[in-house]
């Protein structure tokens, strides 16, 4: 009996012993596959490898073009700058050349406040030809003695017509002369100071013009610098992942 119970007990360990092996070497089955599983597949990597390649060559394009970019903006703020510079100088010198049409018709009011007092001078002169004008059915304005173009106008009709008798004559043509110049020379500066005045408007226009381009080239030249950092960034950052893909 004895012998009987040693018998079964000896098998029962075998048994159990071939149990604990066929579980390790399960267990062992298993891990190898999990990490079979777990290992990437080649032809995956290099398929991924490859398009991040690609997004390397199109990263460095734009990298490429953002650069160019960069330079045309640069270049183009340089100019910018150089032609406000030009155009602060141009509108310095227009200012200065306006100041001084602007001492030239004062020196013409002085002027013609020298012929208004010529005029009231000659005033026998001056109703002579008025009464001359006037014989001949002639009505000349009642303020040839203020407005020195009206005083023009009839002390040359007065002379054309031959109104004047020949002791005035020398006198009046004294006066047309002076009358003469003083329209003519009245006549450029004011045509003069509008050119100016046109110059200064338009000068004016170019220096907001260019201010606005400038400040426009600015913001370009700043959202293009921020692109090109960021294009940086995210260059580096696939090549790196590619370097990891490579290994």
């Amino acid at each position: 009996m004895a012998e009987g119970w040693k018998s079964r007990t000896g098998f029962w360990r075998a048994g159990c012993g071939l149990a604990a092996a066929v579980l390790v070497l399960s267990l062992g089955a298993a891990r190898a596959q999990s990490r079979l599983d777990m290992a990437p597949d080649p032809d995956q990597s290099r398929a991924e490898y490859e398009r991040i390649s690609q997004e390397i060559t199109l990263s460095s394009e734009r990298l490429a073009k953002l650069a160019a970019d960069m330079a045309t903006v640069k270049k183009d703020h340089a100019s910018i700058t150089a032609a406000l510079i030009q155009s602060a100088m141009t509108e310095q010198k227009l200012g200065q050349d306006i100041e001084d049409i602007g001492a030239k018709l004062e020196g013409l009011k002085g002027d013609e406040q020298k012929i208004r007092a010529s005029l009231a001078a000659r005033r026998d002169v001056l109703a002579e030809v008025l009464a001359a004008l006037q014989r001949m059915g002639l009505n000349p304005p009642p303020a040839i003695l203020v407005k020195p173009e009206d005083a023009l106008s009839s002390v040359r009709s007065a002379i054309l017509l031959g109104a004047v008798v020949p002791e005035l004559r020398q006198q009046t043509e004294i006066l047309l002369v002076e009358l003469k110049e003083q329209s003519r020379v009245t006549a450029s500066i004011e045509a003069e100071r509008a050119r100016l005045t046109a110059a200064v408007a338009e000068q004016t226009a170019e220096k907001k013009r260019l201010g606005m381009l400038l400040e426009a080239k600015q913001k370009l030249e700043a959202e293009t610098q921020t692109a090109l950092a960021a294009e940086k960034q995210r260059s580096a950052a696939l090549a790196a992942k590619a370097g990891s893909l490579k290994e």
